[in-house]
């Protein structure tokens, strides 16, 4: 397989962003191919970005300098390995940097700095777009209404989920704007018109990969 990186993206929750991403490293190690799937929870517990961690501790998550730099970090450990890896939101960082309020300037400015340190990985985006109040009711359904809420208060101080809504919309609009700067290969799917049945479908043939194992 020539990618070492393949990396999921949808804006918000509910994309089925977790579900393709797991299925299609699941798909890959049963095919043999060695690989490591890595979830944007598991950040507070990778090496590479414990700086990082530590910024959005002390309430400073807009310090792009070290997100930056734990990026490379990140990505030097993906090059290094000889595995493939699976990755659901990490990358491209669109979420932590609106999310700390950073204006789209500067999260384009980010972009253009973190972008070409992945040439050597020869990367792949997933990008999983659709109507974001759609994605968020399918959350919802499984979460539930107290999840939402508690989400809306954090990401926006208000325990409104049309302030959620709004949110996830921004994160579109800038998450679009960064694609369409994306130098290296892109699958665009649309999981509100699709189901994630047709969208797996989709990925696999990509990749070359029957689903019948």
């Amino acid at each position: 397989m020539q990618t070492k990186l393949i990396l999921f993206y949808g804006p918000g929750s509910g994309s089925g962003k977790s579900t393709l991403s797991r299925f299609l490293h699941d798909t890959l190690q049963q095919k043999g191919i060695r690989t490591k799937y890595v979830a944007e929870s598991d950040v507070l517990h990778l090496d590479a970005f414990a700086p990082y961690v530590e910024e959005v501790k002390k309430r400073n998550p807009g310090n792009t300098k070290v997100l930056l730099a734990t990026c490379a970090r990140f990505i030097n450990a993906c090059n290094q390995s000889d595995q493939v890896y699976v990755v659901d939101s990490i990358l491209p960082c669109t979420d932590w940097l609106v999310t700390a309020g950073c204006t789209r300037q500067q999260v384009r400015r980010f972009n253009a700095q973190r972008t070409p340190l992945m040439t050597e990985l020869n990367p792949i985006q997933i990008f999983l777009t659709g109507d974001t109040e759609a994605f968020l009711e399918r959350a919802i359904k499984d979460r539930g209404e107290g999840w939402a809420k508690r989400l809306a208060h954090e990401r926006c101080n208000s325990d409104d989920i049309r302030d959620l809504i709004a949110y996830f919309n921004e994160m579109k609009e800038v998450a679009i704007e960064l694609l369409a700067e994306w130098p290296f290969e892109q699958i665009v799917l649309d999981t509100t018109k699709h189901d994630l049945s047709t969208c797996t479908q989709e990925i696999l043939q990509h990749f070359g990969l029957d689903e019948s194992l």
